[in-house]
């Protein structure tokens, strides 16, 4: 190997030791490696290690491009509650763990193959809160599961993951290249064709993997995953509110009993009273029908009262937050105190025109720890009044509130679903995954005209829009894909393919496959997926045009491989957001993981030259 090589092989491993260490964030470790490259070529000149053209390339990549207008199309779902739409479809109500499991890991591996991991994990976190408490399972039952299915997910489409983008969109870059063979003559599957990814091509493999991990989990959790407690203590925020919501005539539940609404379990909320035409009913009973209309009134903590703002089909009473000025997803819910000298003493909110004045809505009120009950509008106001407010975040600064409340505050992640632009977001989803799967156009092209309707559509604002991009993901894409030029402009992928080649080449085909998906695992494991797809594909590439056979099984190898990322909970995004509420030890992970990796590897071993074959 050359000594250039060898540089570029010291650069990755100082990157690798550096992820690991887990003290620098991926996108600087990344970032900064092919720096390290760049200026490496500028002082020895001549294009030796990285000319700067490849070297940035990676920036400007479709794959980039791709991947950062799928996060807005995400972002979309996800503001309208388009997922929860589906996922209440989807989930149903499991009757005990095993049926909790099943319900639970299928809807979410075949949405992941539509949509980013980590929004899914993150909106379907609270749903399977509810599940075990309503259930009394210990949530580690249900939270590894919930992770593993959206990593097995990923492997169903082109755009299941980010890695599969990349990978699909590098073999595009190779085919161009002479005298290479991408796949082979009489494959029935390609994974690119025409100049393009195919869409459901990694599902011939991807969806066998992800039955089996379902199989696999909902067979020996019990024995692979001890009953843990959260390692997160319960919530400490005790404050109480009293908060009434109208049934609209679009709620799903109308003509529903209490029960079959899903209303009377609610985490940390209880429907006290239901007003109905003048009559009250104490105590709603879980026979009670839910009538259009309705005025129903609930108790409960911050966090849960919060939460009924995402229920479709509900509205602030007398919808006086529909008046508040200003976009509906850029709203948000801020706790404020009435000061000591404030000019509201003693008056009324109606006497006050506080939505008027402040746009903002009073929806709750609370005082001296005690919620009030009874029409906003009548409520006269006291010193240390806490008042839960419907506004928008310029109540945060505005000048003539900091004179009238001692303290202000926003409540997090409060903003309101905007249910009437779910099925608008789900038909701009659905409508792109056609697109991409059956038309002639550039999936990048389609991705963008996506994240575009769902701007324009009003699905998701501009602001919302940029804030949904992960830019730090797309800098280690970015930044990988240099890194992957470097190890091919110097040789040093083709030297690593000769020793693996050395290695496997007298058992065959099979056996060079296995090693790929290996060393995938291996990087997956120890960096990111993506690192690892674009690190590894270089070397499979390699591999495969040295033993003359077709670049696609290896390619496949590489997605599956490095989107197997079990073994621990840094090892991948929704791990390490299930870790802490799933109550986990480190080596729970690898103890249902490790089993995983070998049995997804022996069965892809076995459908990828089927599907894929080597000649």
């Amino acid at each position: 190997m050359t000594a250039e090589g060898l540089f570029v092989l010291g650069v990755i491993g100082l990157v690798t030791a550096a992820l690991m260490s887990r003290r620098i964030g991926v996108d600087t470790a990344m970032v900064g490696g092919l720096l390290l490259l760049l200026l490496a070529d500028q002082i020895l000149g001549e294009d030796r290690i990285l000319p700067i053209q490849d070297g940035l390339s990676g920036f400007s990549h479709k794959a980039v491009v791709m991947i950062g207008a799928l996060y807005v199309v995400a972002a979309g779902l996800r503001e309208t509650g388009g997922v929860h739409l589906i996922a209440g479809k989807l989930l149903g109500r499991p009757k005990g763990l095993l049926s909790a499991q099943l319900r639970l890991m299928l809807p979410v591996g075949l949405l992941s193959g539509l949509m980013n991991n980590t929004p899914l994990v993150a909106m379907y976190l609270p749903i399977l809160g509810d599940w075990c408490r309503r259930l009394r399972l210990s949530p580690s039952r249900l939270f590894i599961p919930l992770s593993f299915a959206a990593i097995f997910g990923g492997a169903l489409t082109a755009i299941g993951t980010s890695s599969n983008i990349v990978i699909l969109e590098m073999l595009l870059d190779y085919e161009e290249q002479p005298d290479v063979v991408i796949s082979a003559s009489e494959a029935p599957l390609r994974l690119v064709e025409n100049g393009v990814p195919s869409f459901l091509a990694i599902g011939a493999v991807g969806l066998p993997l992800m039955m089996l991990g379902i199989v696999v989990i909902a067979l020996t959790n019990k024995k692979l995953l001890p009953e843990r407690q959260p390692a997160e203590p319960p919530s400490l925020d005790t404050r109480d509110y009293q908060l009434a919501m109208r049934v609209r005539n679009d709620a799903p539940f109308v003509g529903k009993t209490v029960e079959a609404a899903d209303l009377r379990h609610l985490p940390g909320v209880y429907l006290t009273r239901i007003e109905r035409e003048g009559r009250d009913i104490p105590a709603p009973g879980p026979e009670e029908t839910i009538l259009e209309g309705d005025l129903l009134w609930f108790t409960g903590v911050l966090d849960s009262v919060r939460d009924l703002r995402n229920i479709r089909g509900l509205e602030m009473l007398d919808g006086q937050a529909r008046k508040v000025q200003g976009a509906h997803q850029l709203r948000t819910l801020v706790e404020a105190v009435v000061s000591w000298d404030s000019e509201f003493h003693g008056k009324s909110v109606r006497d006050i025109g506080f939505r008027t004045r402040f746009n903002a809505a009073i929806i709750a009120v609370r005082r001296g720890g005690v919620p009030l009950e009874g029409k906003i509008g009548d409520m006269i106001l006291e010193r240390g009044d806490t008042l839960l407010l419907d506004t928008n975040e310029k109540f945060l600064s505005d000048g003539e509130a900091r004179e009238q409340f001692d303290v202000i505050s926003r409540v997090q992640d409060s903003r309101p679903p905007n249910h009437r632009k779910a099925q608008v977001a789900l038909g701009i989803v659905l409508a792109m995954v056609l697109a991409i799967a059956l038309a002639p156009v550039d999936s990048a092209v389609i991705a963008l005209t996506a994240a575009g309707l769902m701007v324009l559509s009003r699905c998701l604002p501009g602001r919302l829009a940029r804030a949904a991009i992960d830019y730090p993901m797309l800098l280690v894409i970015g930044a990988a894909i240099g890194i992957g030029r470097a190890m091919e402009h110097t040789g040093a992928a083709e030297n690593i393919a000769e020793q693996l080649l050395a290695l496997a080449e007298p058992y065959g085909p099979l056996a060079i496959l296995t090693c790929v998906y290996m060393l995938a695992v291996v990087f997956g494991n120890l960096i990111s997926n993506n690192s690892a797809a674009v690190l590894v594909f270089p070397v499979a590439f390699a591999a495969s045009q040295s033993v003359q056979l077709a670049a696609e099984p290896f390619a496949a190898a590489v997605i599956l491989g490095a989107s197997s990322t079990f073994l621990s909970p840094v090892s991948y995004p929704t791990n390490l957001m299930v870790y802490g509420p799933g109550g986990y030890h480190f080596l729970d992970y690898a103890r249902i993981g490790l089993p995983l990796v070998i049995l997804r590897g022996v069965l892809m071993v076995l459908l990828i030259p089927i599907f894929f074959p080597f000649q």
